[in-house]
């Protein structure tokens, strides 16, 4: 067997391997999928920085699932739409896992 045939079968088996991975770790994570709420106090402790922060992320949650856009909450929180979005994209920033 050449070196490429080598190669690439190597690859291939590698590939197959992480799908497995991947499907392994789809299926534990939408098993566990209620454990991985975090509380209200951790959110806010790791994610937000000062008070108006607290103010958005308090917004969003009144909000429930609907949700609301940027230019509503600047309504809401007399702050520039284009600031409470840079705002919520730190704070989702801060909360990735890497």
């Amino acid at each position: 067997m050449g070196r490429r045939k080598w190669i690439i079968k190597t690859l291939k088996r590698m590939e197959r391997r992480q799908k497995i991975i991947d499907r392994r770790t789809r299926m534990l994570a939408a098993g566990l999928r209620e454990l991985f709420i975090l509380g209200e106090d951790y959110v806010s402790m790791v994610a937000c920085r000062d008070e108006l922060d607290v103010a958005i992320l308090s917004a969003l949650r009144e909000a429930g699932a609907a949700g609301r856009q940027s230019g509503e909450l600047f309504a809401q929180l007399d702050v520039d739409h284009r600031n409470v979005s840079r705002r919520i994209s730190c704070m989702n920033k801060r909360m990735k896992i890497d």
